[in-house]
């Protein structure tokens, strides 16, 4: 189900862009990837 994840991080995304504010729950999923891209980078 990594796809589901992938569209949910997309979603959040854009309504982050859309409204303009970030909120506490889009701060801790644009947390995520930058800790997984560094696991996998590894």
């Amino acid at each position: 189900m990594p796809g589901n994840a992938l569209e949910a991080l997309a979603g959040l995304a854009g309504r982050r862009q859309e409204s303009g504010r970030i909120c506490p729950a889009d701060a801790d999923i644009s947390g995520m990837p930058p800790t997984l891209i560094q696991v996998g980078s590894h």
